[in-house]
């Protein structure tokens, strides 16, 4: 239960250590273009799996899809960010890559604002009405009640 406890909390600060998006990455997601990216980090001391997934627009939301943990225990997000959540973590993530807190761009408006750090990223792949979540163990997060879904493992 702990180790599963602390590889939660690393995910979740994963972006903290590592954001940096490529200027390809922040055009598509800007945009919602399709765009594919992995990558292995180290962490302290442990290597961390990520996949970046932008895969365009559905029903009027951006399907987004992101990979990331250990290389042996992934966790999946499937999201669907509307306009303005794709507004917050596009200029989240400009200000990340330049490390200024204050980035000018050409969004529209209705985007929350941003502290220049990874907390839009977080509060947004946290939010089970935002994103599903799909567990190592198979075990998939919604917004609906039970909250979960346990599948078989094949």
């Amino acid at each position: 239960m702990k180790k599963c406890l602390i590889l939660v909390c690393l995910l979740f600060s994963v972006p903290a250590f590592a954001a940096e998006y490529s200027p390809k990455f922040i055009s598509s997601l800007k945009n919602c273009t399709s765009y594919s990216t992995t990558e292995t980090s180290n962490v302290l001391g442990m290597q961390i799996y990520t996949s970046r997934q932008i895969m365009g627009w559905s029903n009027g939301k951006c399907i987004y899809k992101e990979i990331k943990g250990p290389v042996n225990n992934k966790y999946t997000f499937n999201c669907r960010f509307t306009q303005p959540q794709l507004n917050s973590l596009v200029r989240s993530a400009l200000q990340s890559s330049t490390g200024k807190t204050s980035v000018s761009t050409d969004l529209t408006e209705g985007s929350a604002s941003t502290s220049g750090d990874d907390d839009v990223w977080n509060e947004y792949m946290s939010n089970l009405n935002i994103c599903t979540q799909i567990a190592p163990t198979g075990r998939t997060f919604t917004q609906e009640k039970p909250y979960y879904i346990e599948y078989p493992k094949k």
